[in-house]
């Protein structure tokens, strides 16, 4: 019979026989005996999944559990196909069951909601989340209730002043901008230091309830992943602002889709800053407000993502500002994403350096970039191996041109328009098609990650969580 120690070590791959993720393989071996009891139940509940309130109900019965969960996952929570309305679920489901739930969580460390629990996040589940000390990821995909966005405005209102150590930046930097990048009056200069001092009940709109009972939060934790992806209803000023200053540990941020201006980044530490996602931010400017140097300060940034809606008339970024943008891309960049750039055109492509860390590159609807410049980046990348060319006329208007670059290009992923794929064969060239949602691909050859996962278009809080089914839909299929 095999010692315990090396028993224990085989049981630590039990995982490994459950398919999704089901955990039934671990369930079973924990009946067989106390000593397998004892080492697979931390296992079990390490990360805990929730989707309908059925499940919820479940482990509000094992809140003495929950001191074991390090990874609280409630994104893919609906009531849709569950069996119960929703007026039978708030009845078990609602906010100080939460805040309940979460202080049971003792050693939290990744907390994701989503928008199916929008109306139940007040300030006692915010500052419950909050107050997990060993708290470093929050994922709060698609929340953007009104009520959420109030009781998010509370709890940031509340928290303990902390010392301006970034409202002197924007100065310096807007003294050592051109003179065609300064705006007229130095409004936009000081926005930063004044946002960063609301931090008192008086910016709290008087639309809030008077009777919430107000729970201080301390401080908050040493966060390293934040994730708002969608949360459009957010106050940049009693929010954003206030959030992004007291957070110095970031290094994986999500503002897509939020209402965040150019000056509150400048409250975003620059030291750990690895990944960062604008995405359809409409609030961007680059002249008045500098955004060229604030990206500038993120030096070791791998994963950047500036795409705009080109519906809504794309990026408001001028020829100049992209140029300096892409001059001074961090040598360490892996993922660059600037679709929707309507001004990008062949100097801009030209003008990027250190593209040798370069593996994925989204240009799509930059109109006005030609065949010759993006295979002449191909040749200065050469572990390029995903290429988003959707709507670039220069290669999606003729066969041969999408042909010639299928030919010269070292990625193994091309990503292109519904259009071009719908009059495109099964196989081409030896690149055969595929598609997720409204993403259209060609893949080449046999590689170990499927087309359809090469991209994300979200900041995952942590690369090693299995993602609930509505985080791979808003990240790799829209």
């Amino acid at each position: 019979m095999l010692p315990v120690e090396l028993q224990l070590l085989v049981l630590d791959h039990l995982y490994l026989l459950d398919s999704n993720n089901s955990s039934h393989s671990i369930t079973r071996g924990r009946l067989v005996c106390h000593t397998y009891y004892a080492h697979l139940t931390p296992k079990l509940f390490h990360t805990v999944s929730v989707s309908s309130p059925q499940r919820y109900t479940r482990l509000m019965q094992q809140l003495y559990n929950m001191s074991l969960v390090k990874c609280l996952d409630l994104s893919a929570y609906t009531t849709m196909g569950s069996g119960w309305t929703d007026a039978k679920a708030m009845t078990v489901v609602h906010a100080e069951s939460l805040s309940m739930m979460i202080r049971s969580c003792s050693r939290l460390e990744q907390v994701l909601l989503g928008d199916g629990l929008g109306n139940v996040i007040n300030d006692a589940v915010l500052n419950a989340i909050f107050s997990r000390p060993l708290l470093r990821g929050v994922d709060m995909m698609a929340c953007s209730n009104p009520s959420f966005a109030q009781s998010f405005s509370l709890t940031m209102g509340n928290l303990e002043p902390v010392a301006e150590n970034f409202s002197s930046e924007p100065r310096a930097f807007n003294q050592a901008l051109p003179t065609d990048l300064v705006a007229e009056d130095d409004s936009n200069a000081s926005v930063c230091s004044g946002l960063s001092r609301r931090n008192s009940l008086d910016c709290i709109p008087s639309s809030l309830d008077s009777d919430i009972e107000i729970r201080p939060v301390v401080a908050l934790p040493d966060l390293e992943s934040l994730s708002l992806h969608m949360c459009s209803s957010l106050s940049e000023s009693l929010v954003l602002s206030p959030l992004l200053s007291r957070l110095p540990t970031l290094t994986h941020i999500d503002l897509s889709h939020t209402k965040i201006t150019t000056a509150t980044l400048w409250n975003i530490q620059p030291v750990n800053l690895k990944e960062l996602s604008l995405r359809y931010c409409r609030g961007l400017t680059c002249c008045n407000a500098g955004l060229p140097y604030v990206l500038a300060r993120f030096t070791d940034l791998e994963y950047l993502n500036l795409a705009m809606n080109p519906n809504l008339g794309g990026s408001r970024f001028c020829e100049t500002c992209l140029l300096h943008i892409m001059s001074h891309l961090s040598p360490c960049l892996t993922t660059l994403d600037i679709s929707g750039s309507l001004e990008l055109n062949d100097d801009h492509l030209a003008a990027m350096k250190n593209t040798q860390n370069l593996e994925k590159l989204s240009i799509a609807y930059c109109r006005n970039v030609s065949l010759n410049a993006i295979l002449a980046l191909l040749k200065r990348s050469p572990n390029l191996h995903y290429l988003n060319v959707t709507g670039v006329l220069s290669v999606e208007t003729t066969l041969p041109s999408l042909m010639k670059l299928l030919e010269c290009t070292t990625s193994t992923v091309t990503e292109i328009s519904d259009q071009v794929y719908n009059v495109l064969p099964g196989s081409v060239c030896g690149w055969t098609k595929s598609r997720l949602g409204r993403r259209c691909y060609l893949q080449r050859g046999n590689i170990a990650t499927s087309a359809e996962t090469t991209h994300s278009y979200k900041v995952q809080i942590d690369s090693h969580t299995t993602l609930s089914p509505i985080i791979k839909y808003w990240s790799y299929a829209v």
